[in-house]
C-alpha cells in the first residue's frame, strides 16, 4: 500500500484513515490496559469474531454526540466504525454514554476500551491511560 499519490507526493487518503485507525487503536489499547477486568469480550459461538464493548460519549461535538435523529455520530464513531470494518475478527459493541459512566465501564470492566477524545493529564498518569 503506497502513502502517495501517483505524482503527487501527496500523502493518500488511506494512509490518512489508517495512521489515524491505529492512533486510536493504540490510544484505547493503553486505556484497555487500566481495565481491571476483560470479561465483556466475548467470542461469537463460531469462535470467528470477539465482541469488543465500546464506550464513548454522547455530547462531545464533532467527536461524539447524538445527531438530531438521536444516532450516535461524530469523528470517533467513524473510526470506530471504520476499524470495524477492516477488522473481521472484531466487532465493535458501541455505547454512548457521559464521560464519567465511560471511566467506571472501563474500571469495572463493562467496557474493554473508550473512545471519548482522551487526552493526557497528572490524574491519569498513575492509572496508564496515556
Amino acid at each position: 500500500m503506497s502513502g502517495t499519490h501517483k505524482g503527487t507526493g501527496k500523502i493518500g487518503v488511506k494512509t490518512k484513515v489508517m495512521k489515524s485507525l491505529l492512533a486510536d487503536v493504540m490510544c484505547s489499547a493503553t486505556l484497555s490496559a487500566c481495565s481491571s477486568s476483560t470479561a465483556s469480550s466475548s467470542k461469537s459461538t463460531d469462535g470467528s469474531e470477539e465482541v469488543i464493548q465500546v464506550a464513548t460519549g454522547q455530547s462531545m461535538a464533532p467527536f461524539c454526540y447524538l445527531d438530531a435523529d438521536g444516532n450516535l455520530v461524530g469523528y470517533d464513531i467513524d473510526v470506530l466504525h471504520s476499524i470495524d470494518e477492516y477488522l473481521d475478527e472484531y466487532t465493535f459493541n458501541i455505547s454512548a454514554m457521559d464521560f464519567s459512566t465511560c471511566v467506571v465501564s472501563i474500571d469495572s470492566g463493562a467496557a474493554d476500551i473508550v473512545s471519548h477524545q482522551l487526552g493526557k493529564s497528572e490524574e491519569r498518569k498513575d492509572c496508564c491511560w496515556c
